[in-house]
């Protein structure tokens, strides 16, 4: 199991971030270029974690985690033109500018994150960007835990 992880001390003196009543993806989300309004709610049960609900899509509802919380370094393990593409978008030069990630619950009950596909979240503008990267080895099912539904851990 990956243990989520402090932030980077980059954002340790970071202000809270005050959650922007809605979020616009320009763009979609990849496959879903219609799901453009989002509302962005915290988890007061699951800190660390929001919940993206979708305002075009009835039903349709994200958990997202901070990436660098579960993969600190994640940003220097990125292909040079992710990195560059990430960077450009303000993500580690604008505390208001965070990279999330999806967590899906799968039907083992293992958790994963969608390491490949993160969400650049503006809370300043409030405005959303899901990147696909091009050349780094993340994978859309990265493994977060291996419990069994039941909470017991796996043997292997």
């Amino acid at each position: 199991m990956v243990a989520p992880q402090p932030r980077p001390s980059s954002f340790d003196d970071a202000p809270a971030l005050t959650l922007p009543a809605s979020i616009l993806f320009p763009n979609g989300l990849v496959g879903c270029p219609d799901w453009q309004h989002f509302t962005l709610l915290a988890l007061p049960d699951l800190p660390g974690l929001l919940l993206l609900r979708s305002n075009d899509e009835e039903g349709v509802a994200f958990v997202l985690a901070e990436v660098e919380a579960l993969v600190p370094d994640y940003r220097q393990r990125l292909a040079p033109n992710d990195a560059t593409t990430v960077a450009t978008l303000g993500v580690g030069s604008d505390p208001a500018v965070q990279l999330y990630c999806t967590l899906t619950v799968q039907e083992d009950g293992t958790v994963t994150a969608n390491l490949l596909g993160p969400l650049v979240i503006d809370f300043g503008r409030g405005l959303g960007f899901q990147l696909v990267l091009a050349d780094s080895p993340w994978p859309v099912r990265y493994p977060l835990s291996s419990q069994t539904p039941e909470g017991e851990p796996c043997s292997s």
